[in-house]
């Protein structure tokens, strides 16, 4: 798939709809409460440790934070 400009959040969810039959409002609400989730995670880094945890999303990928970034931490706290 070409990139095609901008996102349109709205469509994506109606294609959703369309191909799976569930509501476009409870399509919404599950992508925001995925990604709400992986905020929360992402937030919950123990910034005294140096502790921050590994999120994967499945079919997405694996996100961890860069050695680099926890040292400029140490550096700038």
């Amino acid at each position: 798939m070409a990139n095609q400009g901008p996102v349109n959040k709205q469509k994506i969810y109606e294609q959703i709809e369309e191909r799976t039959g569930v509501p476009k409002h409870k399509v919404e609400k599950a992508v925001k409460h995925e990604f709400s989730r992986t905020a929360e995670l992402m937030a919950s880094g123990d910034r005294e440790k140096k502790e921050f945890p590994s999120i994967r999303l499945q079919y997405f990928g694996k996100f961890d934070v860069h050695p680099k970034r926890i040292e400029y931490l140490q550096k700038n706290d």
